[in-house]
Parts: C-alpha cells; structure tokens; sequence
C-alpha cells in the first residue's frame, strides 16, 4: 500500500483489502490498488468499473471488504469529513496514509454513526 500511496503522489491514492472478518477479527488477505477516478490531491472516488472488478473477486473467493485505504498527501492525518459523509461500506476500516514533512504514517479508523474511532491494527508478514 504504501509503494502504491508513494507512487501515486501527489494525488490521494486509494485502494481495497479483502480477506475475512469474524467476529471483531480482520484478516486482509489481498490488495488491490485502484485509480482515483478525480486525481485530485484533495479526495478521491475509486474507479466504478474497479470496484466492480474487485467486489465480483471478493463474490467468487467467498471474502469480505476488510479495508479501503486511501491518501492525504498534504495531510490530515485523520479523515476528513467528506471521508466519512461518503463512506458506503460501514464494516470497513478505513487506513489512512498521511504525509507529514517527508514521512507517510499510518493510521486506521472505523465510521459508526457519523463518528471515528481509531482501532489498533497489526502488520505480519509472510
């Protein structure tokens, strides 16, 4: 994700992770990158037919939307409130890759009702 939001600079990269959710447990197992249908710095919309081509793998694979990610590259480094009028998927988390002087952090979050909750999240690799 991150070579994804550093390669994407200075739009606002986005991108989905599938996987499965059990209980209050997710487990991303794929990423996919997508085009922000805007290019724009400031927000994004992924690209319909994308998110088509991904929701049809998540249908055929039996996964879940774990995550949608996406960039701030001028900051902040929480969403925005656009970010959550627009969120469509409320069991999503939501990462968010922000740009504070030449390091990107990271930070994930979950939308109920209306407000954000940061939640902790854990990188392993394979």
């Amino acid at each position: 994700m991150l070579s994804n939001v550093q390669e994407k600079y200075p739009e606002e990269a986005c991108g989905l992770l599938i996987g499965l959710i059990e209980a209050e447990n997710y487990q991303a197992e794929e990423i996919y990158p997508t085009t922000n249908q805007f290019h724009s710095a400031t927000r994004y919309q992924i690209e319909p037919v994308e998110l088509l081509h991904v929701f049809n793998l998540m249908e055929e694979k039996q996964m879940d939307l774990v995550a949608i990610y996406h960039s701030h590259p001028k900051g902040p480094n929480t969403l925005s409130q656009t970010d959550i009028e627009k969120s469509n998927y409320p069991d999503a988390i939501h990462l968010l890759f922000s740009k504070e002087s030449q390091t990107w952090k990271g930070n994930a979050f979950i939308i109920q009702a209306g407000t954000i909750i940061e939640v902790p999240i854990l990188i392993e690799h394979s």
